[in-house]
Protein backbone atom coordinates (compact mmCIF):
# COMPACT_ATOMS: atom_id res chain seq x y z
CA UNK A 1 0.00 0.00 0.00
CA UNK A 2 1.21 3.50 -0.80
CA UNK A 3 3.05 5.48 1.97
CA UNK A 4 0.38 8.06 2.48
CA UNK A 5 -3.46 6.45 2.30
CA UNK A 6 -6.75 6.91 2.57
CA UNK A 7 -9.84 5.29 4.50
CA UNK A 8 -13.13 5.21 4.52
CA UNK A 9 -15.37 4.22 7.33
CA UNK A 10 -19.13 3.84 7.47
CA UNK A 11 -20.66 4.39 10.40
CA UNK A 12 -24.61 4.99 11.53
CA UNK A 13 -23.77 8.68 11.72
CA UNK A 14 -22.30 8.87 8.27
CA UNK A 15 -18.72 8.30 6.63
CA UNK A 16 -15.47 9.09 8.65
CA UNK A 17 -12.39 9.55 6.33
CA UNK A 18 -8.67 8.85 7.84
CA UNK A 19 -5.36 9.52 6.36
CA UNK A 20 -2.89 6.79 7.37
CA UNK A 21 0.61 8.34 6.79
CA UNK A 22 3.75 5.45 8.21
CA UNK A 23 3.04 4.69 11.91
CA UNK A 24 0.36 7.43 12.30
CA UNK A 25 -3.85 7.46 11.36
CA UNK A 26 -5.86 10.82 11.74
CA UNK A 27 -8.83 11.84 10.67
CA UNK A 28 -9.29 14.06 8.20
CA UNK A 29 -11.93 15.99 6.04
CA UNK A 30 -10.98 15.47 2.33
CA UNK A 31 -9.29 12.66 0.45
CA UNK A 32 -9.85 9.75 -2.05
CA UNK A 33 -10.38 6.73 0.04
CA UNK A 34 -8.13 3.83 -1.02
CA UNK A 35 -9.89 1.65 1.46
CA UNK A 36 -13.53 0.96 2.32
CA UNK A 37 -14.48 -0.52 5.80
CA UNK A 38 -18.13 -1.36 5.40
CA UNK A 39 -20.61 -3.73 6.39
CA UNK A 40 -21.93 -3.41 2.93
CA UNK A 41 -18.62 -5.56 2.07
CA UNK A 42 -19.49 -9.38 1.60
CA UNK A 43 -19.05 -10.53 4.60
CA UNK A 44 -16.15 -12.86 5.74
CA UNK A 45 -16.61 -16.09 8.39
CA UNK A 46 -14.58 -17.07 11.49
CA UNK A 47 -11.74 -18.18 12.21
CA UNK A 48 -10.77 -15.08 10.06
CA UNK A 49 -6.97 -12.87 9.81
CA UNK A 50 -8.23 -9.97 11.57
CA UNK A 51 -6.65 -7.90 8.95
CA UNK A 52 -9.72 -6.87 6.65
CA UNK A 53 -12.12 -4.21 5.66
CA UNK A 54 -14.99 -6.72 5.53
CA UNK A 55 -17.83 -7.79 8.19
CA UNK A 56 -17.26 -11.01 10.33
CA UNK A 57 -20.10 -14.07 9.88
CA UNK A 58 -20.30 -16.40 12.67
CA UNK A 59 -22.98 -19.32 12.11
CA UNK A 60 -22.58 -21.09 15.44
CA UNK A 61 -23.36 -19.11 17.37
CA UNK A 62 -25.47 -16.90 15.39
CA UNK A 63 -23.47 -13.62 15.07
CA UNK A 64 -21.42 -11.36 13.12
CA UNK A 65 -18.68 -8.94 14.04
CA UNK A 66 -19.36 -5.20 12.00
CA UNK A 67 -16.63 -4.57 10.18
CA UNK A 68 -15.67 -1.65 12.52
CA UNK A 69 -15.40 -3.22 15.17
CA UNK A 70 -13.13 -5.72 13.32
CA UNK A 71 -10.52 -2.77 12.86
CA UNK A 72 -11.08 -1.71 16.20
CA UNK A 73 -10.42 -5.15 17.68
CA UNK A 74 -7.23 -5.28 15.02
CA UNK A 75 -6.13 -2.04 17.03
CA UNK A 76 -6.61 -3.22 20.32
CA UNK A 77 -4.12 -6.12 19.75
CA UNK A 78 -1.75 -4.38 17.15
CA UNK A 79 0.87 -3.79 19.47
CA UNK A 80 0.97 -8.05 20.54
CA UNK A 81 -0.58 -9.68 17.23
CA UNK A 82 0.67 -12.75 19.28
CA UNK A 83 -1.45 -12.11 22.02
CA UNK A 84 -4.57 -14.22 22.65
CA UNK A 85 -7.34 -13.32 24.97
CA UNK A 86 -10.46 -11.19 24.78
CA UNK A 87 -10.87 -7.96 22.97
CA UNK A 88 -14.65 -6.07 24.10
CA UNK A 89 -15.50 -3.19 21.32
CA UNK A 90 -18.37 -1.06 22.79
CA UNK A 91 -19.88 0.53 19.95
CA UNK A 92 -22.69 3.69 20.12
CA UNK A 93 -25.21 0.45 19.88
CA UNK A 94 -23.89 -2.95 20.27
CA UNK A 95 -21.04 -4.88 21.98
CA UNK A 96 -18.44 -7.39 20.61
CA UNK A 97 -16.57 -9.52 23.00
CA UNK A 98 -14.07 -11.50 20.11
CA UNK A 99 -11.63 -14.16 20.60
CA UNK A 100 -8.38 -13.31 19.32
CA UNK A 101 -5.88 -15.53 19.05
CA UNK A 102 -2.29 -14.74 17.07
CA UNK A 103 -3.77 -12.21 14.96
CA UNK A 104 -7.07 -14.91 14.09
CA UNK A 105 -10.51 -13.50 15.05
CA UNK A 106 -11.66 -17.07 16.56
CA UNK A 107 -15.55 -16.40 17.63
CA UNK A 108 -17.53 -13.47 18.93
CA UNK A 109 -20.69 -12.73 20.60
CA UNK A 110 -22.59 -9.63 20.12
CA UNK A 111 -25.31 -7.61 22.67
CA UNK A 112 -27.31 -4.64 22.93
CA UNK A 113 -26.22 -3.29 25.66
CA UNK A 114 -24.81 0.14 24.68
CA UNK A 115 -28.30 0.55 22.80
CA UNK A 116 -30.37 -0.05 26.17
CA UNK A 117 -27.85 1.80 28.12
CA UNK A 118 -28.77 4.84 25.90
CA UNK A 119 -32.53 4.47 25.80
CA UNK A 120 -32.58 3.48 29.77
CA UNK A 121 -30.36 7.25 30.36
CA UNK A 122 -27.83 4.80 32.49
CA UNK A 123 -24.90 6.92 33.64
CA UNK A 124 -23.05 7.22 36.82
CA UNK A 125 -20.47 4.56 38.11
CA UNK A 126 -20.65 0.59 38.72
CA UNK A 127 -22.16 -0.29 41.96
CA UNK A 128 -21.23 -3.73 42.59
CA UNK A 129 -23.94 -5.32 44.89
CA UNK A 130 -26.46 -4.14 41.54
CA UNK A 131 -24.41 -5.69 39.45
CA UNK A 132 -23.83 -9.02 41.32
CA UNK A 133 -27.86 -9.20 41.77
CA UNK A 134 -28.01 -9.27 37.48
CA UNK A 135 -25.16 -11.39 36.93
CA UNK A 136 -25.72 -14.36 39.27
CA UNK A 137 -29.76 -13.68 38.03
CA UNK A 138 -30.01 -12.83 34.95
CA UNK A 139 -33.21 -13.51 35.04
CA UNK A 140 -34.02 -10.48 37.37
CA UNK A 141 -32.95 -7.97 34.94
CA UNK A 142 -36.11 -6.54 33.47
CA UNK A 143 -37.68 -6.86 37.30
CA UNK A 144 -34.05 -4.95 38.24
CA UNK A 145 -34.39 -2.03 36.24
CA UNK A 146 -37.84 -1.71 36.80
CA UNK A 147 -37.35 -1.50 40.92
CA UNK A 148 -34.04 0.48 40.51
CA UNK A 149 -33.80 2.42 37.37
CA UNK A 150 -31.28 4.30 38.68
CA UNK A 151 -28.83 1.39 38.98
CA UNK A 152 -29.61 0.72 35.31
CA UNK A 153 -25.90 0.74 34.22
CA UNK A 154 -25.11 -2.01 37.00
CA UNK A 155 -27.93 -3.62 35.96
CA UNK A 156 -26.66 -3.93 32.12
CA UNK A 157 -23.41 -4.84 32.80
CA UNK A 158 -24.09 -7.90 34.80
CA UNK A 159 -26.64 -9.27 32.75
CA UNK A 160 -24.02 -8.72 29.81
CA UNK A 161 -21.23 -10.22 32.02
CA UNK A 162 -23.25 -13.30 32.51
CA UNK A 163 -24.30 -13.78 28.95
CA UNK A 164 -20.58 -13.53 27.61
CA UNK A 165 -19.22 -15.60 30.51
CA UNK A 166 -17.70 -18.11 28.48
CA UNK A 167 -16.02 -15.70 26.52
CA UNK A 168 -14.42 -13.82 29.33
CA UNK A 169 -13.56 -15.99 32.55
CA UNK A 170 -10.26 -16.97 32.66
CA UNK A 171 -9.04 -14.81 29.68
CA UNK A 172 -6.81 -11.73 29.10
CA UNK A 173 -9.34 -8.49 28.35
CA UNK A 174 -9.42 -5.73 26.38
CA UNK A 175 -11.82 -3.52 26.33
CA UNK A 176 -12.41 -0.80 23.30
CA UNK A 177 -14.59 1.90 24.24
CA UNK A 178 -15.17 5.65 25.94
CA UNK A 179 -17.06 7.10 29.14
CA UNK A 180 -19.14 5.54 32.02
CA UNK A 181 -20.08 2.35 30.12
CA UNK A 182 -16.62 0.88 28.80
CA UNK A 183 -15.53 2.59 32.50
CA UNK A 184 -18.26 0.48 34.07
CA UNK A 185 -17.15 -2.91 32.50
CA UNK A 186 -13.40 -2.40 33.29
CA UNK A 187 -14.23 -2.17 36.68
CA UNK A 188 -17.06 -5.07 36.93
CA UNK A 189 -14.03 -7.28 34.90
CA UNK A 190 -11.55 -6.05 37.49
CA UNK A 191 -13.97 -7.64 40.63
CA UNK A 192 -14.52 -10.60 38.98
CA UNK A 193 -10.18 -11.25 39.18
CA UNK A 194 -9.97 -10.45 35.38
CA UNK A 195 -6.46 -9.09 33.43
CA UNK A 196 -7.90 -5.59 32.00
CA UNK A 197 -7.19 -2.74 30.48
CA UNK A 198 -8.76 0.18 28.40
CA UNK A 199 -8.09 1.76 24.78
CA UNK A 200 -10.43 4.33 23.51
CA UNK A 201 -12.19 3.93 20.02
CA UNK A 202 -10.32 6.62 18.58
CA UNK A 203 -7.16 5.12 19.27
CA UNK A 204 -8.05 1.84 18.31
CA UNK A 205 -8.99 3.13 15.08
CA UNK A 206 -6.11 4.79 14.30
CA UNK A 207 -3.66 1.66 15.17
CA UNK A 208 -6.07 -0.57 13.29
CA UNK A 209 -5.72 1.31 10.51
CA UNK A 210 -1.85 1.36 10.87
CA UNK A 211 -1.99 -2.15 11.40
CA UNK A 212 -3.69 -2.68 7.71
CA UNK A 213 -0.80 -1.45 5.85
CA UNK A 214 2.06 -4.03 7.88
Amino acid sequence: MAQTWHAAIETPDGTELWQVAGDDAMRVANGQPDVTISDATAAQTFPCDLKGSAPLHQTSPQGHLPARARLMTLGAVADSLNWDGIVLVLLPDSAHWTHVSAGEAISTLGTLTPALARQLGAEGHLDQAAMDEVMTRPERLTAALFARPDMALSHLVGADLAAAKRWWLGQQIRVVGDGALAQAFVDALMTQGAPVMQIGREAATSRGLVSLAH
